[in-house]
């Protein structure tokens, strides 16, 4: 997947009556060894798929001062795009 190291990984499926409608997920850790913290890979019932990939130029800027612009950690972005949005 390109990452540095492994993640402790576990797969969890969820079903319809969860929140997170019909989806099957790898989550992991962030850190080597630690707990498990983020969804790297997933699909949904709608069978949208997403994968959460490495690059570490990536620089996403500081947030902004007056914190109007809301931030969600690179960890929660699979999770959410797959809870949100379908085909």
């Amino acid at each position: 997947m390109g990452w540095p190291y492994g993640f402790n990984s576990h797969f969890y499926v969820f079903p319809r009556s969860e929140r997170i409608n019909g989806a099957v997920m790898l989550g992991g850790s962030t850190a080597p060894g630690g707990p498990v913290d983020a969804v790297f890979d997933g699909i949904n019932e709608k069978g949208l798929a997403a994968n959460l990939l490495d690059l570490a130029e990536n620089d996403f800027g500081l947030a902004s001062a007056d914190g109007r612009r809301p931030r969600l950690s690179f960890a929660a972005w699979t999770l959410y795009l797959l809870s949100e949005y379908g085909r």
